[in-house]
């Protein structure tokens, strides 16, 4: 037997006759490759370039998913079956949120708290009834539609308003004339609702020896909207209320900063505030 290797006509081990096969064979395609890759080296790399982006051009459909709803659940669980059984009585997407809180510009310029009535005063409360005016008579425009206040919001008529808002303006049903008549604002307005009730809207509530209200640091005025979403591209997309919210938010800007406007302050929220915060963040 010769040192290292088979005695002659000895059959290999079945595991060595494996690797020889694999071997032989990897041999001869492979040579072959080599060879060919050698022959045409040029066209081998424009081949090769023209199959890499046959295979990236999927690249231009790729669609990146941003609703939560389906990044953090995975579809087709137990979980996702039973948020969509939950979402079929509570949905909270079909709502978006609006508001401002007024304050007296006077007084949050001069930072001494309510000056005479503070916010109760008859000039704010005209001031803030304008606001609103303005609020529910503007329109946006999308793919030919005119969406309004009245068209977005959920309706839910109540103290003159025909959409779901809450303010002390509902005392007056949210009419300038009506408000422009009254004698007593202050009195009018503990006649509509007692203080506890008040206190949902009205910041800074003092109260008379009667205990009517005397003045307020704030008011807030609160707007809900129907949500008008559509998937697109993988993105929960309002066109609608984002466009409203644009000129809500817009409108109130103009009563921010050191003055105010027509003597009240506005501090300003609306539910495409979020993605705005956060989009100047991303971009910063």
């Amino acid at each position: 037997m010769a040192a290292g290797g088979p005695v002659a006509g000895e059959q290999l081990p079945a595991l060595e006759r494996c690797g020889s096969l694999v071997d032989t064979f990897m041999h001869e395609k492979f040579s072959k490759i080599g060879m060919l890759v050698g022959l045409n080296p040029w066209k081998t790399v424009w081949l090769s370039l023209f199959g890499a982006l046959c295979c990236m051009s999927g690249f231009a459909t790729l669609r990146v998913e941003t609703r939560p709803e389906n990044l953090w659940m995975p579809t087709g669980t137990e979980a996702s079956d039973e948020q969509d059984r939950y979402q079929a009585f509570f949905d909270d997407s079909n709502a978006r949120f609006s508001y401002v809180i007024a304050v007296d510009a006077a007084a949050a310029d001069a930072d001494d708290g309510v000056a005479a009535h503070g916010m109760l005063a008859d000039g704010k409360l005209r001031a803030l009834l304008d606001f609103h005016d303005r609020v529910a008579g503007f329109s946006v425009r999308v793919e030919g539609a005119e969406w309004d206040w009245a068209s977005l919001c959920v309706p839910l008529p109540s103290d003159g308003s025909p959409c779901a808002t809450w303010s002390a303006l509902g005392a007056w049903d949210y009419d300038a004339a009506t408000l422009a008549a009254d004698a007593d604002a202050r009195a009018t307005l503990g006649a509509w609702k007692d203080a506890s009730e008040l206190e949902a809207f009205v910041g800074g509530l003092a109260l008379d020896a009667d205990g009517a209200p005397a003045s307020a640091s704030a008011l807030m005025i609160s707007y809900v909207n129907q949500a008008h979403r559509k998937n697109v591209d993988g993105s929960w997309v309002d066109e609608p209320n984002e466009l409203w919210e644009d000129k809500f938010l817009d409108i109130a800007g103009e009563y921010e900063g050191k003055g105010g406007k027509d003597g009240i302050r506005l501090y300003k929220f609306a539910t495409k505030s979020w993605s705005d915060e956060f989009g100047e963040e991303i971009g910063a």
